[in-house]
């Protein structure tokens, strides 16, 4: 039991802190975007601020892999597809709920978190997160959000995204900045004459 109690307190610590910073402030935060230009036009903005429909729910949750891990409730995403024409009135409901009013969101924003040791000794107490591999186990209502929304902000990311960006955009590959990194490097040793050059490695 107190091994129980000890886990927990490593876990709220660990999830308390992520994705914190103890500098940041709306100030700061403000100030920053203040200095951002707004690279969408009218029409894309209103798009994107146009409700969901129950189109847009279904297409989400069909694109989704049928055999994935359920989730709190049991229900894979198999179930909701097999039973559509039975379900899918309620589904949509209350997704579009969540969508277009913002509602629910402490309801279906519940998930299993499963620690799977990475010691091969699993007697050995667990101190700290690195220790574990973390799998969240969402509900199939959250995850047709999460698809919803994301099939809404993909047809925009051209937009927004550098050309440097590589990784996570349609045709794009996240070995391309590798090779023009390598590439670079190559002309660089080639180059015998004139101004001298120099690559720097930013983190």
């Amino acid at each position: 039991m107190e091994k129980d109690k000890d886990m927990e307190g490593i876990i709220q610590k660990y999830f308390s802190t992520l994705f914190t910073s103890s500098k940041s402030s709306s100030y700061h935060l403000d100030s920053v975007l203040d200095t951002m230009e707004a690279r969408l036009p009218l029409n894309m903005k209103d798009f994107l601020d146009s409700a969901f429909s129950m189109e847009d729910v279904r297409e989400a949750l069909f694109q989704m892999d049928p055999l994935k891990s359920p989730g709190i409730d049991g229900f894979p995403v198999d179930f909701y597809q097999r039973f559509w024409s039975v379900v899918g009135k309620d589904v949509s409901k209350v997704c579009l709920e969540c969508l277009n009013e913002g509602h629910y969101m402490k309801m279906i924003n519940h998930f299993l978190l499963c620690l799977i040791p990475k010691m091969r000794n699993v007697e050995r107490f667990v101190e700290r997160m690195s220790d574990v591999r973390l799998i969240s186990l969402c509900n199939v209502i959250y995850k047709c959000v999460s698809k919803a929304l994301a099939n809404r902000l993909r047809k925009f990311f051209g937009f927004v995204i550098a050309d440097s960006q590589s990784a996570f955009i349609p045709g794009r590959l996240i070995t391309d900045n590798a090779m023009v990194g390598f590439e670079c490097i190559h002309a660089l040793r080639r180059k015998v004459n004139g101004k001298k050059k120099v690559s720097c490695f930013l983190n």
